[in-house]
């Protein structure tokens, strides 16, 4: 964030759905659906490599900017960018 700028908060997630919080490996899918007119493509997406529970929760607090717990109970959450939305999922490897 450029030094100065208002931080926004994050989204509610769009349909939440409880998610295993013992540990065991988790994969970070991460999708920006913008319009290409306003951003000049359409968006791109991102799959992390398989990471422990602690790791991919903070993988996914960076890609939405804030704070997120496994005691949350989410695995998707869903946001504003500039021009569209980001969709962040944590999944179960395998």
């Amino acid at each position: 964030m450029k030094p100065g700028a208002a931080s926004r908060p994050v989204a509610p997630p769009s349909a939440p759905q409880r998610v295993d919080a013992s540990g065991g490996a988790r994969i970070v899918d991460a999708r920006d659906v913008v319009d290409a007119r306003i951003a000049g493509h359409a968006g791109v997406a991102y799959r992390s490599r398989a990471q422990p529970c602690a790791a991919a929760l903070a993988l996914v607090a960076l890609l939405v900017g804030g704070p997120v717990t496994a005691e949350e109970g989410r695995d998707r959450w869903t946001l504003a960018v500039a021009g569209g939305r980001r969709t962040v999922a944590r999944k179960p490897d395998g």
